[in-house]
């Protein structure tokens, strides 16, 4: 009975899938951000969140796609003008119908995909969806993805530039001084990724294949 049971619970251990390695991008940290530059003839100024979530993990499959979602928090946006702020809230990004910037993927379309969960700096080229005011699109970002630790725990670190066109994106472009922009946007992403919560079951697990041999 005994050698029955240790077989069933080796078994059961075999089946599990493998867990992925998921990183949380947590706004609460504080420790992300993204930032647009905006320039026009008579001001430059930017817009600048660290109201910032999503999550990782960096091991791609066969077919070189890894799990990355960002989602970014479009009212939270800071010109460092209220006034400014609002306008652009209300009448260009009306976050109040689209309320976050989310891109979902990727698809590693350049460098090595295997080597993203590896330790040190990977430069690569995403493929992915980003969705801006409603309107979603495919787009490709260079990205530097780099593992990295902090106070001796794990992080993921994910920095990149990409330009944003605003009638790709169905956005009036804003033509009073104080908003006065160019059609087409920097954007800076910034982003740290911490060790997602363990959801214990990987201890249920065990507690499991130790009852099954102590019988």
């Amino acid at each position: 009975m005994r050698s029955i049971l240790m077989t069933l619970a080796a078994v059961t251990v075999v089946a599990q899938p493998v867990r992925a390695e998921r990183f949380d991008i947590s706004p609460e940290a504080g420790d992300s951000h993204v930032v647009f530059e905006s320039k026009a003839p008579m001001e430059t100024f930017e817009g600048r969140t660290n109201r910032v979530s999503g999550s990782i993990d960096p091991a791609a499959d066969a077919e070189g796609v890894i799990a990355l979602r960002v989602a970014v928090d479009m009212a939270s946006l800071d010109t460092g003008i209220s006034l400014r702020d609002r306008h652009m809230r209300e009448n260009h990004l009306h976050t109040d119908e689209h309320p976050e910037a989310t891109f979902d993927g990727a698809t590693v379309i350049e460098g090595d995909a295997a080597a993203l969960s590896g330790d040190g700096d990977h430069d690569v080229t995403l493929e992915g969806d980003f969705t801006l005011h409603g309107v979603t699109r495919t787009i490709q970002v260079p990205v530097r993805i780099s593992r990295t630790s902090v106070d001796g725990e794990p992080r993921i670190h994910l920095t990149c530039e990409f330009q944003v066109t605003l009638p790709d994106y169905e956005i009036p472009r804003p033509r009073m001084l104080m908003l006065k922009l160019n059609e087409t946007q920097k954007i800076h992403v910034d982003l740290w990724a911490a060790p997602a919560a363990s959801d214990g079951a990987a201890g249920i697990e065990s507690a499991g294949t130790e009852s099954a041999n102590s019988e």
